[in-house]
């Protein structure tokens, strides 16, 4: 059995800002796996000083 039009739009109204947050979210997460990605391992050999990293993290931020 199929629930009313009225109750399906209701459900879908209140799903909708929950599943943008989660899509923000996952593309937010894959941004900064990949600074991580990109950044750490170059803080840990020394070729990148924190104040240098954090210039390139607001250059990738904007």
């Amino acid at each position: 059995m199929k629930p009313p039009q009225k109750v399906l739009k209701s459900f879908g109204a209140l799903l909708d800002p929950l599943y943008t947050k989660l899509r923000h979210n996952s593309e937010q997460a894959q941004t900064l796996a990949t600074l991580r990605d990109t950044l750490l391992p170059r803080l840990i050999s020394g070729q990148l000083r924190l104040p240098e990293a954090e210039n390139l993290l607001e250059e990738f931020a904007a």
